[in-house]
């Protein structure tokens, strides 16, 4: 009989933690970030969260939408948490986390065939790229932090702002080295694109829980478990999934 009690306790136990549930919301065109694959969303925020969620013991549900919207969620409590860079604005409805999840370098990409490659080459500051014509995502947070004044189309997908710089319909994309590099390789087109120097800055993705969510109270925790993620490799060897 005692046994069959341990059991039973076991499984109200396990299904205690697993019921809890997180919703993550992230841009449904961003690889290798967040990306649809066979009807799943898959990529580095997924496979992240993913692991923080089986050591956290609570299940993760991803939803890969327009960036937009993912952000509107994130900021109603329709979803949990998303994974981004943090800004004044989204600390108004999210706890962002002290840990960070990963770091990479904002870069900027151009066409080997454009006919301003000499005077692209030229850049050295971010400022230095307003005089350009750029595309960039729908909801990007660098149009509206850093990009204040430059002429900017806003596209929602990675394929959809390749073909557009590669017709030469705009001068620059702007975003990490990881999302560039790995997007011109998936594409095939490395060999048509030019990465100019420098980098401008570090851009720190953090994880951030909506301030409607239960979650938002476990982010102290949370958040060391991202820093043991980082300490023990796990981080490193999930971003090194995705280099190209």
């Amino acid at each position: 009989m005692r046994g069959w009690l341990l059991v039973m306790l076991a499984m109200v136990v396990s299904v205690s933690a697993w019921s809890r549930e997180m919703i993550l919301t992230c841009g449904e065109a961003y690889p290798p970030l967040c990306f649809a694959d066979n009807g799943a969303v898959a990529g580095i925020e997924v496979d992240l969260m993913n692991e923080l969620a089986k050591r956290q013991g609570f299940s993760l549900k991803a939803r890969a939408l327009p960036w937009a919207r993912a952000q509107e969620q994130v900021r109603t409590g329709e979803a949990d948490a998303f994974i981004t860079i943090t800004t004044p604005e989204r600390r108004e409805y999210a706890v962002m986390s002290p840990a960070v999840l990963f770091s990479t370098h904002l870069v900027a990409a151009t066409a080997k065939n454009n006919p301003r490659v000499a005077e692209l080459r030229s850049i050295k500051t971010l400022q230095d790229t307003l005089a350009f014509p750029q595309v960039n995502y729908v909801g990007s947070s660098l149009v509206a932090r850093q990009l204040g004044g430059a002429k900017v189309s806003l596209l929602n997908s990675t394929d959809a702002i390749f073909q557009f710089l590669l017709l030469d319909r705009a001068d620059l994309f702007l975003d990490t080295d990881v999302v560039l590099s790995y997007n011109a390789a998936r594409l095939g087109v490395l060999d048509q694109i030019e990465f100019l120097p420098p980098a401008f800055e570090v851009t720190e993705f953090r994880l951030g829980i909506s301030k409607h969510s239960p979650f938002a109270a476990e982010m102290p925790e949370l958040s060391r478990a991202i820093e043991t993620m980082r300490d023990d490799g796990t981080i490193a060897a999930i971003l090194k999934k995705y280099s190209r």
